[in-house]
């Protein structure tokens, strides 16, 4: 398990810089709903974008020694430190799905449009731009388990050197 959350430790930073290019795309793409919304007969040729995707955090080691029974052969503490990094890898893997389902309901109204083509009515466009600060939030949560799962991984490693 130790080599695992070294590898997920190493991994850890890509996916916080992931996070943040999302959040970077998405403060655009926000001003660009709100320039539609001031001046909705003027033709937006900006782009968005939304390029939110999943990293994933190893854990088979884990999984088996839990459904091996193998936790029980080691000190409880040791057991704890690794549910707990387990159980934070969890929450993100559980974040990161909801920010994909935000994803999906900020980009909807978009799915079959054209550049060019009329922009989003007044209340639809309001209604864009909340579905985009809503995957604003839950990416700054995101960032927020990301940070601190970090602390828990340079924790556990500085405790247990390999």
């Amino acid at each position: 398990m130790q080599i695992e959350i070294d590898s997920n430790a190493r991994q850890l930073q890509g996916a916080l810089d992931d996070v943040r290019k999302e959040q970077d795309f998405l403060k655009k793409d926000i001003a660009v709903m709100k320039k539609i919304i001031a001046n909705p007969k003027v033709p937006n040729n900006e782009d968005m974008r939304v390029d939110f995707r999943i990293r994933t955090f190893a854990d088979v080691s884990w999984k088996t020694a839990e459904s091996t029974g193998a936790l029980s052969y080691m000190p409880y503490e040791r057991a704890q430190e690794y549910a707990h990094i387990y159980s934070a890898q969890n929450e993100i893997r559980e974040a990161e799905h909801q920010a994909v389902r935000d994803t999906v309901l900020s980009i909807a109204p978009f799915l079959n449009s054209k550049k060019g083509e009329v922009n989003p009515g007044g209340e639809e466009a309001v209604k864009i731009v909340d579905r985009l600060q809503v995957l604003q939030g839950q990416l700054l949560f995101l960032e927020n388990l990301i940070k601190g799962l970090d602390g828990e991984y340079k924790k556990f490693l500085a405790r247990h050197p390999r």
